[in-house]
């Protein structure tokens, strides 16, 4: 069965790598970097100015507050959850019926 998700991140270097005793790496080993289709519709009009900029974690960047998407990456690859007293289920959509 094909994955009915737009994959979104490309796992780089040790990320799925297990050790000799079988346990998940540390996230300091990992890397993740965007899928050009992710890369393309979060991260090309951020240089125009569009939204507001903040310090990172130890002021030594400045990082978007937000991502400005092109594309509704929450109808693309849905979402489900359960809250206090609600839940949500959204179903993915299909790449070709949101453009």
């Amino acid at each position: 069965m094909a994955n009915r998700y737009t994959e979104c991140k490309l796992p780089i270097g040790t990320s799925a790598a297990r050790c000799a005793y079988l346990q998940r790496l540390a996230n300091r080993y990992t890397e993740c970097k965007l899928q050009r289709l992710a890369r393309d519709s979060l991260l090309t009009d951020v240089a125009l100015d569009t939204v507001d900029f903040t310090d990172n974690f130890d002021a030594s960047e400045r990082e978007p507050m937000v991502l400005p998407a092109r594309l509704p990456m929450l109808l693309l690859n849905g979402a489900s959850g359960i809250a206090v007293g609600m839940a949500t289920n959204i179903p993915p959509h299909n790449l070709g019926e949101l453009l």
